[in-house]
Protein backbone atom coordinates (compact mmCIF):
# COMPACT_ATOMS: atom_id res chain seq x y z
CA UNK A 1 0.00 0.00 0.00
CA UNK A 2 1.56 3.13 -0.87
CA UNK A 3 2.00 5.99 1.98
CA UNK A 4 1.35 9.36 1.18
CA UNK A 5 2.90 12.39 3.34
CA UNK A 6 0.62 15.58 3.62
CA UNK A 7 2.67 16.97 5.87
CA UNK A 8 3.93 20.33 4.66
CA UNK A 9 7.87 20.53 4.95
CA UNK A 10 9.33 22.82 7.36
CA UNK A 11 10.67 25.35 4.64
CA UNK A 12 10.39 28.96 3.61
CA UNK A 13 10.51 29.41 -0.08
CA UNK A 14 13.12 31.33 -1.49
CA UNK A 15 11.89 34.63 -1.83
CA UNK A 16 12.44 36.18 -5.83
CA UNK A 17 13.99 39.39 -4.92
CA UNK A 18 17.34 39.32 -3.51
CA UNK A 19 18.96 42.15 -1.16
CA UNK A 20 18.46 43.76 2.01
CA UNK A 21 15.18 44.97 1.16
CA UNK A 22 11.78 43.58 2.52
CA UNK A 23 12.60 40.18 0.60
CA UNK A 24 15.86 39.43 2.97
CA UNK A 25 13.70 37.89 6.00
CA UNK A 26 10.45 35.79 6.05
CA UNK A 27 8.76 33.87 9.08
CA UNK A 28 6.52 30.67 9.46
CA UNK A 29 4.56 29.81 12.74
CA UNK A 30 5.51 26.15 13.72
CA UNK A 31 3.38 26.71 16.27
CA UNK A 32 2.05 28.80 19.17
CA UNK A 33 4.92 29.42 20.83
CA UNK A 34 7.77 28.84 18.41
CA UNK A 35 8.75 30.89 14.94
CA UNK A 36 10.60 29.79 12.10
CA UNK A 37 13.00 33.10 10.69
CA UNK A 38 14.63 32.75 7.43
CA UNK A 39 17.24 34.78 5.83
CA UNK A 40 18.04 34.87 2.09
CA UNK A 41 20.95 36.89 -0.37
CA UNK A 42 24.33 38.04 1.24
CA UNK A 43 24.60 39.51 4.75
CA UNK A 44 27.32 42.21 5.14
CA UNK A 45 27.72 45.52 6.46
CA UNK A 46 25.30 46.78 4.73
CA UNK A 47 22.35 44.46 5.41
CA UNK A 48 22.75 43.17 8.77
CA UNK A 49 20.99 45.74 10.39
CA UNK A 50 17.82 44.94 8.16
CA UNK A 51 18.68 41.33 9.63
CA UNK A 52 18.29 42.06 13.09
CA UNK A 53 15.37 44.54 12.71
CA UNK A 54 14.04 41.62 10.75
CA UNK A 55 14.77 38.88 13.36
CA UNK A 56 13.26 41.29 16.33
CA UNK A 57 10.15 42.56 14.07
CA UNK A 58 8.94 38.53 13.98
CA UNK A 59 10.01 37.23 18.15
CA UNK A 60 7.06 39.28 19.69
CA UNK A 61 4.37 36.41 21.13
CA UNK A 62 7.18 33.79 20.70
CA UNK A 63 8.60 31.55 23.03
CA UNK A 64 10.74 29.94 20.78
CA UNK A 65 13.02 30.81 17.77
CA UNK A 66 14.64 28.72 14.84
CA UNK A 67 16.74 31.50 12.84
CA UNK A 68 17.44 29.43 9.32
CA UNK A 69 20.32 30.88 7.70
CA UNK A 70 21.40 27.60 5.63
CA UNK A 71 20.38 29.59 2.28
CA UNK A 72 22.75 32.29 2.59
CA UNK A 73 25.28 33.21 -0.27
CA UNK A 74 27.49 35.60 2.02
CA UNK A 75 27.62 36.18 5.77
CA UNK A 76 30.33 38.97 6.94
CA UNK A 77 31.41 40.06 10.36
CA UNK A 78 28.60 42.42 10.52
CA UNK A 79 26.32 39.44 10.19
CA UNK A 80 28.32 37.41 12.78
CA UNK A 81 27.51 40.66 15.36
CA UNK A 82 23.81 40.17 14.71
CA UNK A 83 24.10 37.01 16.08
CA UNK A 84 25.70 37.80 19.52
CA UNK A 85 22.99 40.42 19.78
CA UNK A 86 20.30 37.86 18.46
CA UNK A 87 21.83 35.64 21.18
CA UNK A 88 21.80 38.37 24.52
CA UNK A 89 18.23 39.50 23.42
CA UNK A 90 16.64 35.74 23.67
CA UNK A 91 18.47 35.54 26.85
CA UNK A 92 17.62 38.55 28.05
CA UNK A 93 13.74 37.72 26.91
CA UNK A 94 13.77 34.26 28.22
CA UNK A 95 13.50 33.05 24.57
CA UNK A 96 14.61 29.98 23.71
CA UNK A 97 16.22 29.60 20.07
CA UNK A 98 18.13 27.49 17.47
CA UNK A 99 20.47 28.64 14.57
CA UNK A 100 20.63 26.68 11.69
CA UNK A 101 23.28 27.94 9.92
CA UNK A 102 24.75 27.23 5.86
CA UNK A 103 28.13 26.64 4.65
CA UNK A 104 28.33 30.54 4.73
CA UNK A 105 27.67 30.92 8.12
CA UNK A 106 29.44 27.45 9.28
CA UNK A 107 32.51 29.35 7.50
CA UNK A 108 33.07 31.92 9.82
CA UNK A 109 31.23 30.22 12.89
CA UNK A 110 34.67 27.79 12.26
CA UNK A 111 36.94 31.45 12.80
CA UNK A 112 35.19 33.12 15.54
CA UNK A 113 33.28 30.78 17.32
CA UNK A 114 35.57 27.90 18.57
CA UNK A 115 33.76 27.80 21.57
CA UNK A 116 30.57 26.86 20.15
CA UNK A 117 28.46 28.84 22.36
CA UNK A 118 25.49 30.28 20.32
CA UNK A 119 23.30 27.28 20.06
CA UNK A 120 22.97 25.21 16.09
CA UNK A 121 21.63 22.54 14.62
CA UNK A 122 21.93 21.08 11.44
CA UNK A 123 18.65 21.60 9.64
CA UNK A 124 15.17 22.87 10.79
CA UNK A 125 14.23 19.51 12.05
CA UNK A 126 16.75 19.08 14.34
CA UNK A 127 16.58 22.50 15.94
CA UNK A 128 12.77 22.31 16.36
CA UNK A 129 13.94 19.02 18.23
CA UNK A 130 16.31 20.57 20.13
CA UNK A 131 14.08 23.43 21.22
CA UNK A 132 10.97 20.61 22.10
CA UNK A 133 14.06 18.97 24.42
CA UNK A 134 14.28 22.40 26.63
CA UNK A 135 12.88 24.89 28.66
CA UNK A 136 14.10 27.86 29.15
CA UNK A 137 17.95 27.26 28.50
CA UNK A 138 17.62 24.44 30.68
CA UNK A 139 16.88 20.33 29.78
CA UNK A 140 13.60 18.88 30.84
Amino acid sequence: MPVTNNVSPLVIPRPAGRGAGPDLIRSRALSATTVLVAAFGEIDAASATALADGIERHLPGYRQLVLDLSQLEFFGTAGYSVLHTVHARCTQAGIDWVLVPGPEVERLLRVCEPDAILPTAPNIVAAVASLARTHSGRPC
